[in-house]
């Protein structure tokens, strides 16, 4: 219940900044109840007390903890500096993670609440209190995607150092640098069916050859790169109603982006379009990666955040307009497809972190409990 009058009061405020003429104050008010429960919460995220509570200890007691990238270490450190209560990192975490993506949407969003929709019932917020580390690392990406859109090569010498500092904070988040090769390149549905097919085909191959690539160039030899040595040689799963889900938001997107190409304004925003679809082309690609390697789940989540502006975007661009499917032309499509969207996002939220209990965020407890670790 704490998370639907979380949303409910931040839309409340979203929908007072737009109708109050864009006024900041509503803005920064809406950050607030995402992260009181973020950051005043107590073992909520499978990695809580698993994982990131023991390493606070450990620093606390004058132990290394190799397995944490430099920047998270030094966070720790920090807090540490000030208070022996771990409750400090989960604080200034969510205020790292939350602010940078609120800040982000109000600066970009076409539709500001429904991009908060989307933060919540894609899930990315309950996944934002498990893989915190990522977390941190993806709301850096998030942050500094516009720089990669650029076409000055200043803005692209510092969006590669953004992407340098999110993989000081999770090595994983190199994983998008290749996307400088694609922040204009349409992928488009035939060569989409092309790397799928060599996904389904050859993926089996993929972990081996990348641990061997590891090992040829020393990588293995890095704490922070070893660990995932362990990760890539073991099997995955086929996350089904992710993969259903994911999928639907594709065809939404080539839909969307389809009849927008149609429009005189779309060369202005090509470069844009090209990229948001090419973010969900490659989480749809790495969630069935995911097949062979179970670790490709957080590949996918760095692109997957995306669709908290994308999906905004595609509707807001083609929102006055009637939709055609194949020969079936819909009058108010874009409305109807994107009702449909966000649906589709609250019943995958329902079924993954309420039944299947997903990131282990229910039920919700705080710091303000008697009994602690």
């Amino acid at each position: 219940m704490i998370y639907f009058i979380m949303l409910f009061i931040s839309l409340l405020l979203a929908g007072l900044y737009v109708k109050k003429e864009k006024k900041k104050i509503y803005a920064v008010l809406s950050f607030v109840p995402f992260f009181l429960v973020s950051a005043l919460r107590y073992d909520v995220g499978t990695d809580y007390l698993y994982r990131y509570v023991p390493n606070y200890i450990s620093i606390v007691n004058g132990m290394n903890v190799a397995s944490l990238e430099p920047l998270f270490n030094l966070l720790i450190k920090v807090c540490v500096f000030f208070t022996k209560d771990y409750s400090l990192l989960f604080i200034i975490t969510s205020a790292i993670i939350i602010g940078l993506i609120f800040k982000k949407i109000y600066k970009e969003s076409k539709i500001v609440v429904l991009s908060i929709i989307i933060f919540f019932a894609g899930s990315f917020f309950f996944q934002s209190m498990n893989l915190v580390r990522q977390y941190i690392s993806i709301a850096i990406i998030f942050s500094s995607y516009k720089l990669l859109l650029s076409d000055k090569k200043s803005d692209h010498i510092i969006w590669f150092f953004a992407i340098v500092v999110a993989s000081l904070f999770h090595t994983i988040s190199i994983a998008f640098l290749p996307m400088y090769f694609f922040r204009k390149r349409h992928i488009s549905i035939k060569v989409f069916i092309v790397l799928l097919l060599f996904i389904i085909i050859f993926g089996g191959i993929i972990p081996e050859l990348l641990v061997s690539f590891m090992k040829i160039v020393g990588l293995n030899e890095f704490t922070n790169f070893n660990k995932y040595e362990h990760y890539l040689l073991y099997k995955g799963e086929l996350p089904y109603a992710t993969l259903i889900s994911e999928l639907i938001i594709y065809i939404y997107m080539v839909i969307m982006y389809n009849n927008f190409k149609k429009k005189t304004n779309f060369n202005e925003e090509k470069t844009k379009a090209n990229f948001y679809l090419n973010c969900q082309s490659f989480v749809l690609l790495f969630t069935i990666m995911n097949i062979h390697i179970e670790l490709f789940f957080r590949f996918a989540a760095i692109f997957a955040i995306f669709q908290i502006l994308s999906i905004p975007y595609f509707y807001y661009q083609n929102k006055i307009d009637g939709i055609k499917i194949v020969r079936i032309y819909i009058k108010k499509g874009a409305i109807y497809l994107t009702t449909l969207i966000v649906g589709i996002m609250f019943f995958r939220l329902i079924y993954s972190n309420i039944i299947c209990r997903a990131e282990e965020v229910f039920p919700y407890k705080t710091i303000f409990i008697e009994e602690r670790v």
